[in-house]
């Protein structure tokens, strides 16, 4: 959805995409920062957790900042928009990056909503795996993250 918004610094109209976001709260306590993120990218990631994470609103997320992985409460409001401010993940994408667990034999996955520079490739990925801490996340059999920190897949959601 595109908005016309004026320019105050010109007299003129300019066309300004404005896209839905929500906040969502990093949970680390050294960070906590609200940080934006397109609904289209959260509502699709939803399509790719488990029913209690959808029920909940909750997800497994990495924050842009601080890289901790936790589980984040996904607000039910939408952020209202400001066409003056760039969102911290503004240029970026953002991604399902599924992670192995460490239950033995187990073969389901942690999947992660992490924000990342577009087109990335694999290995670029799991170099910025390294750079992750926390592992509050758990797969639908309640398994932490195997650390080191082991990429299974990933999905592009959304670009920003």
């Amino acid at each position: 959805m595109c908005l016309k918004a004026i320019d105050t610094r010109r007299d003129d109209q300019m066309p300004i995409c404005l896209i839905p976001m929500k906040d969502i709260l990093c949970t680390n306590v050294n960070c906590g920062l609200k940080i934006k993120h397109s609904i289209s990218a959260i509502e699709r990631m939803f399509e790719f957790l488990p029913e209690s994470s959808t029920a909940f609103q909750q997800k497994p997320y990495v924050c842009p900042m601080c890289k901790h992985l936790e589980i984040a409460d996904v607000p039910s409001n939408p952020v209202k928009a400001d066409p003056d401010e760039q969102p911290l993940t503004s240029g970026k994408c953002e991604y399902l990056v599924a992670i192995e667990c460490d239950g033995k034999d187990c073969l389901h996955q942690i999947r992660a909503f992490a924000t990342m520079e577009r087109n990335v490739e694999i290995f670029e990925v799991e170099e910025q795996m390294k750079e992750w801490s926390g592992g509050g996340a758990t797969c639908v059999l309640h398994h932490h993250p195997r650390y080191p920190f082991v990429l299974k897949a990933v999905m592009e959601l959304a670009s920003i």
